[in-house]
């Protein structure tokens, strides 16, 4: 069987250390070139595959290759810009995550996926690790009964670093007041904390790990959102800063899920309760513990690695990534990860703006209805 060739673009460390191991093990996947404007990532790609074709600009890239996907690894301020040009190149999509902070962008992606036949699939990993598989198949068993009740903590004690050694391009740097094009922060150079960057990131610690917070508070409660509310924590001395920490509630028709994240924790640590009519799962970062309430029943199932243990997490990637190839593979099967992409941006947007409104109780629209949407700040 032939390989399908692909691209990936932006090689920093979620590309050589989240995603190159699974395309370098992979049967069915061949990366025949990377585009990074940063001669030493290229240079990193090419000791990784020394055939490897590296690009200085994704115009380079589609000029010179014939691919059949690319694989997005870049900061999410261009995320929405560069699947745009890949999809009207008839390229299959893969992105990290956020998709893209922009209501008018998810929908005009919407129209770009109908209109090339192409699938566009946004990397929620976390789903995919081994403790939230079990947690998953636990719940659809019936052993704790309809959940009702959801609390996700992400503790942070420091911002994830990017590369060194990165520089940024047009096709990686902030985009301009309108959303559209580049702005002059593309002469500047990309720091390893990009995080941090308003212009780069498009937001704190809600879109470095509130976007996998929310499709995984999704796919816990099994229905779709109908209310949020958010407040956010900045630097004190510095508030035009990003948020970060991030308290928020999301109401269900029959559920409710809160979840906190922070930058500003003492430790590294993930906690999850799972409360439902019949029992109760935790997820206490390296094991699962299942009670139910009559009290006769306690299991406790433990797993190699900590949910908060490193950020590359390779193992959850090759999880994914046969996940990928199979909407690639199968038009029939496409659509329910773009979804729940739309529903992550719906909650994102809507939480930002509970917390500029004080708190208060917001809708959480899908993209593209014609109900009364709320945006990003």
């Amino acid at each position: 069987m032939t390989k399908l060739k692909g691209a990936i673009i932006g090689f920093g460390n979620i590309a050589q250390f989240g995603h190159w191991p699974s395309y370098a093990a992979s049967p069915d996947v061949n990366i025949v070139a990377v585009m990074d404007p940063a001669p030493a990532r290229q240079e990193a790609a090419n000791a990784l595959k020394p055939d490897l074709h590296a690009y200085g600009t994704v115009d380079d890239l589609f000029h010179h290759e014939t691919l059949d996907f690319v694989d997005i690894c870049t900061p999410p301020s261009s995320h929405a810009e560069l699947a745009l040009k890949a999809l009207e190149q008839k390229c299959h999509v893969l992105c990290e995550k956020p998709l893209t902070l922009k209501i008018s962008d998810y929908q005009e992606l919407s129209k770009a996926v109908a209109a090339s036949g192409r699938t566009l699939f946004t990397v929620h990993n976390w789903k995919f690790a081994p403790i939230f598989q079990k947690a998953f198949a636990l719940i659809r068993e019936g052993r704790i009964g309809a959940v009702w009740h959801v609390e996700i903590f992400t503790l942070r004690d420091n911002v994830c670093k990017g590369v060194a050694d990165g520089i940024p391009s047009p096709g990686l740097s902030a985009p301009s007041p309108d959303g559209r094009g580049t702005s002059a922060a593309q002469g500047e150079g990309l720091s390893e904390d990009w995080r941090t960057n308003a212009s780069v990131a498009g937001g704190g610690i809600l879109v470095d790990h509130g976007w996998h917070s929310f499709y995984l508070l999704l796919n816990l409660v099994n229905a779709e959102p109908q209310k949020i509310l958010a407040k956010m924590l900045k630097d004190r001395d510095h508030q035009e800063s990003l948020e970060e920490a991030v308290q928020t509630l999301v109401q269900f028709p029959e559920a409710d899920g809160y979840v906190h994240l922070t930058w500003r924790a003492k430790m590294r640590r993930n906690h999850v309760i799972v409360q439902g009519q019949t029992g109760t799962l935790l997820i206490d970062d390296d094991r699962i513990l299942l009670s139910a309430h009559d009290g006769r029943a306690r299991e406790e199932i433990e797993f190699s690695s900590a949910l908060s243990a490193g950020s590359h997490h390779a193992d959850w990637f090759e999880a994914l990534l046969p996940n990928f190839l199979a909407e690639i593979k199968d038009p029939a099967i496409r659509g329910a990860n773009f979804k729940e992409a739309g529903w992550c941006l719906a909650l994102t947007a809507a939480a930002y703006q509970s917390n500029l409104q004080g708190f208060t109780e917001v809708p959480v629209v899908f993209p593209g209805t014609r109900s009364p949407q709320v945006s990003l700040a």
